[in-house]
């Protein structure tokens, strides 16, 4: 229900993620655009942000919330709009492990602002359950938050709520249940 488009990244700066893209594609955004956004960002403190993208100040909408327990992770997005991903396409930890952070998000009703790394590709449809990114640069990712904020929030609410649906269909453990009894012999 906020006015704001809320946006989040969870996850460690030394990962394999595009943490320096991101905030640089924060910062890159006209100020009237950043006026428009949240972007929480869970696991990495102003400092290391700073260091990160080489910037002296932080853009304002920026949130740098350091360590933070799984519990309050788990609280913060469910007042998220969308989680933002970003990843080489070639690498081959990005071609054959499926990212756990698009799952996790989209199971609490908030869809993907990503590139398409992995599989994401067999799930995520542009503008339906996820916003796609064209690539894994700042410049990409300005580009994607500018497009969400050419949505009106039924539009963003409709993303989400599809986002929901597609988790509870393909990534809800309890639908494979049967299947996986079925390859190791159980009954």
């Amino acid at each position: 229900t906020s006015e704001k488009v809320k946006l989040i990244y969870a996850g460690s700066p030394a990962n394999k993620d595009y943490l320096k893209e991101i905030v640089l594609g924060v910062a890159f955004l006209p100020e009237k655009a950043q006026q428009k956004i949240e972007m929480h960002i869970l696991g990495a403190d102003e400092d290391q942000l700073k260091n990160l993208a080489k910037l002296q100040v932080l853009p304002t909408c920026i949130k740098a919330y350091g360590r933070v327990p799984r519990e309050r992770v788990e609280e913060i997005m469910l007042e998220m709009d969308f989680s933002v991903l970003l990843r080489p396409t070639e690498e081959r930890y990005a071609k054959a492990g499926f990212p756990t952070k698009s799952v996790e998000a989209m199971s609490h009703g908030v869809a993907m602002l990503c590139n398409i790394s992995s599989d994401l590709g067999m799930y995520l449809k542009d503008g339906e359950n996820a916003v796609i990114v064209d690539g894994h640069n700042e410049q990409d990712f300005s580009q994607g938050i500018e497009r969400v904020l050419l949505f009106s929030r039924e539009q963003i609410d409709s993303i989400k709520a599809k986002a929901r649906q597609l988790a509870e269909k393909e990534f809800d453990y309890r639908n494979w249940i049967s299947t996986v009894s079925g390859l190791i012999g159980e009954k």
